[in-house]
């Protein structure tokens, strides 16, 4: 499940830049763009938009799925950006809640100020219409991104396997039983997308196939 999308444009609007091992997308009009994640680190930000004719100046939005490092690492590539991320990820990130690694727990690193999101805020990112839908388990804060009604981004909460969504590596989540429960959320909230469109396992344009054993719902898992 850890396979990153390579670097393509996979829509008119939309493209993939792959970094060693997270996949970030631009999503982008010709003159103004936007971002969701940034990658591991400026120089694989910069030479993925690069490769695309999108100049880093051009970014005006960056929305964090959450703030592990493979997602926040090239954000100093856009200082001009106002920065969106969930008003839950604050607990990792000032150590209210550790984050869970492995055997390891720990703080996030991240100083850039940035718009605490809530559960179902919408920004107006430009000629782009974002959706946040907080989505805990991987971390506490936890976004996925609906672009235009129609493009899902899904960070770390899910990867895809032989076109099917499955939870994200347990050992990767600070609650695993929480980040599948997201997972029905997601589907109760989302039964369409052109794109789905993930971190570590590339996307599909087959979103009812990919999370069609969560479309089908169970109550208790809803939220």
């Amino acid at each position: 499940m850890l396979a990153p999308a390579r670097s393509e444009r996979i829509s008119e609007k939309v493209i993939a830049v792959r970094s060693p091992a997270s996949c970030f997308y631009a999503v982008t009009d010709g003159n103004a763009a936007i971002l969701i994640d940034t990658g591991m680190s400026p120089r694989w930000a910069a030479k993925g938009l690069e490769r695309f004719g999108v100049p880093a100046r051009s970014v005006t939005h960056v929305f964090l799925t959450h703030s592990d490092s493979d997602h926040v690492g090239g954000l100093e590539l856009f200082p001009g950006a106002a920065v969106y991320m969930s008003a839950h990820e604050q607990a990792v990130i000032d150590g209210t809640i550790p984050r869970r690694l492995l055997f390891l727990k720990r703080r996030n690193r991240f100083d850039r100020r940035y718009v605490a999101l809530e559960d179902e805020a919408v920004v107006t990112a430009g000629p782009f219409e974002v959706r946040a839908i907080w989505t805990p388990g991987h971390t506490p804060g936890s976004t996925c991104f609906l672009v235009d009604g129609s493009v899902l981004f899904t960070g770390d909460l899910l990867g895809l396997r032989n076109g099917r969504a499955r939870p994200g590596p347990r050992f990767l989540c600070n609650d695993a039983k929480e980040n599948e429960r997201s997972l029905y959320k997601l589907a109760a909230r989302v039964p369409q997308a052109s794109l789905l469109c993930t971190g570590h396992a590339g996307w599909t344009r087959e979103y009812r196939a990919a999370m069609a054993g969560y479309l089908a719902g169970e109550p208790n898992r809803q939220a």
